[in-house]
């Protein structure tokens, strides 16, 4: 008991994550403000904590003050780490009973924009253990339209509807040329050969 204590200990630590200052930008309805943003890093395996970006993000105001950003104060807020943009964008969202804003971390943009949205889901291992890990779903939306998120099973029915008004996508999905794994490569066919900006 004492030995799965300390290793409790030890995994909450690790997995915990800390902030770092990195020059940033958010967007609001009216304006747009280079900001300190700062960024929750994952101790273990490194990189920005998307998850907790998802509720919201601290920044450091023109006065060096602290302030909480929320998914319902701005549009969108944004960074680079390690060469990499994030781009975390204010959306509606419906997970099972709950419908809530929250940043979602966009990945393409277009007439179909994708966006990522992380989860830490728990099990029950042996002797009362619990594990976590992080899954991420690919979520669309067109122009205003609610979030689709394409599920695994019934995912080439639910794509040839999504994707109707492009005959040709719509053939390569029901021909499993375009799979389930395949979803980005799916949205950037659909926004460069069938895409309209509404």
């Amino acid at each position: 008991m004492k030995y799965s204590l300390i290793l409790i200990c030890v995994l909450i630590s690790v997995t915990s994550h800390a902030a770092e200052k990195f020059f940033g930008q958010i967007v609001f309805a009216d304006k747009t403000v280079d900001v300190t943003l700062m960024v929750p890093i994952r101790v273990l395996g490194g990189g920005p904590n998307v998850e907790t970006m998802q509720k919201g993000i601290k920044y450091l105001d023109a006065k060096g003050k602290k302030v909480k950003l929320k998914p319902e104060d701005a549009k969108e807020f944004r960074f680079t780490y390690e060469g990499k943009s994030y781009r975390m964008v204010s959306r509606i969202h419906t997970s099972g009973l709950q419908k809530k804003a929250m940043f979602l971390r966009q990945i393409i943009d277009g007439p179909v924009k994708m966006f990522e949205y992380s989860v830490t889901t728990n099990s029950g291992g042996p002797n009362g253990m619990t594990y976590g890990g992080t899954s991420v779903y690919e979520l669309l939306q067109r122009g205003d339209e609610p979030l689709f998120q394409p599920v695994g099973l019934g995912f080439k029915k639910e794509a040839a509807k999504y994707f109707a008004d492009c005959p040709d996508l719509v053939v390569l999905i029901e021909g499993k040329e375009f799979r389930r794994r395949d979803i980005e490569e799916i949205v950037t066919y659909y926004n460069e050969k069938c895409g309209r900006v509404n």
